[in-house]
């Protein structure tokens, strides 16, 4: 077990060397992703310049989306920090967050690397590396969130306030963040309202208002919207905000077919995770299993349209209902004779990943890895 688990982390160490060479060598503008250069990164430069009451007039009336990851992506410009960088530090924060997180959940030490490099090594999570979008972020700050609920159910917490900043933190990073605070809400209500006392609903209601209400607050106050652009609720949103719900292409053969082809090419082995769960026969965490499918269902209902294009990139979207899943899948195995062959196929899924990097500087920094796992074993 500690071998593989070294494996593993000498994956992920391999991943953080190679987009870190990647950050150095290119910027956002070579890469043309479209969200980063079409949105993230100019609210990011008109909060540096002081306008964060005065969102900037994108096209689509994207300047008024909730804007805590453009924050985070502000203090990289103010810092001079390449921007490549901005989701690099991501992966290395969810990493140690969901190792914390299956720590809590009763996974040992090593499989609980296991685990998180698995997870960030899902081909949806490579693609973004080198962006600026924050999806990522967003699974960070719902992964928290998840840890403090199970932390204060275990009695490890007292206070509510971690889980009020990390709720803050997903409603503040996009809009369907208040969906999966609802949903965090409904599943979790005895859990999180078992203990509740006034200095606790202080401390769980004041950073979701201050944190990420903020935002919404600010559009009612300037554009009669709180979710503008987006038309909800009776609000008017922008006229040229126009949807198309996820789940129209779906509802035909060929949009379905995309969409199955866009989830295995995304997600690889862990689309097989209902029928681990169901071979393995352990006690299910229902909890788990109602989150992610709870967290499906807004997935219908963002943006989309007909390409294979937009179909592959929206399967960003799926990070917090397969997060919960892959959790499930390893607490179930777990001391189970399906156990070596779920770390066996994890390891081939994140292996998998690496073909499609560049084979220069590919190598020299593979190599660079297997040096630094050698001379830290030593040290040891």
């Amino acid at each position: 077990m500690k071998i593989l688990t070294k494996i593993f982390i000498g994956i992920f160490i391999f991943i953080i060397i190679y987009f870190s060479f990647n950050a150095l060598t290119t910027n956002p503008n070579l890469l043309n992703e479209s969200d980063s250069l079409t949105y993230h990164i100019p609210i990011a430069e008109s909060i540096l310049k002081g306008n964060i009451l005065n969102p900037p007039n994108l096209s689509h009336g994207l300047g008024f989306y909730p804007a805590v990851g453009e924050v985070i992506l502000s203090i990289f410009i103010l810092l001079g920090i390449p921007l490549g960088f901005f989701n690099i530090v991501a992966i290395i924060i969810l990493f140690f967050v969901l190792k914390i997180l299956s720590d809590e959940y009763g996974i040992n030490k090593y499989v609980s690397n296991i685990f998180s490099v698995s997870v960030i090594t899902l081909n949806s999570i490579i693609r973004l590396i080198p962006n600026q979008t924050i999806d990522i972020w967003l699974l960070i700050f719902f992964s928290l969130a998840l840890l403090f609920i199970k932390k204060f159910e275990n009695e490890k917490l007292k206070s509510l306030l971690p889980l009020g900043l990390s709720l803050g933190l997903i409603i503040g990073v996009k809009y369907s963040g208040l969906v999966y605070l609802l949903i965090l809400f409904l599943v979790y209500f005895k859990v999180i309202f078992k203990k509740i006392n006034i200095k606790n609903l202080i401390y769980l209601f004041l950073p979701i208002l201050t944190i990420g209400g903020f935002w919404y607050f600010r559009n009612y106050l300037l554009i009669n919207n709180p979710f503008y652009p987006i038309n909800i609720l009776g609000f008017t949103g922008s006229s040229d905000f126009q949807l198309v719900e996820t789940y129209k292409p779906l509802l035909t053969s060929n949009g379905l077919y995309l969409f199955v082809e866009a989830l295995i090419s995304e997600y690889l082995i862990w689309v097989l995770i209902p029928i681990f769960l169901f071979i393995s026969k352990s006690k299910i965490n229902k909890s788990l299993i109602v989150i992610s499918v709870l967290n499906f269902i807004p997935f219908l209902f963002f943006p989309s349209d007909f390409s294979r294009q937009i179909i592959t990139s929206n399967m960003r979207f799926l990070y917090v209902s397969i997060m919960p899943l892959i959790l499930l899948c390893f607490i179930s195995v777990e001391n189970t004779k399906f156990e070596k062959l779920l770390y066996i196929l994890s390891l081939l899924s994140s292996i998998s990943i690496l073909s499609q990097f560049n084979y220069y500087p590919k190598l020299i920094l593979f190599w660079l890895t297997i040096f630094i796992l050698i001379y830290t074993n030593h040290k040891k």
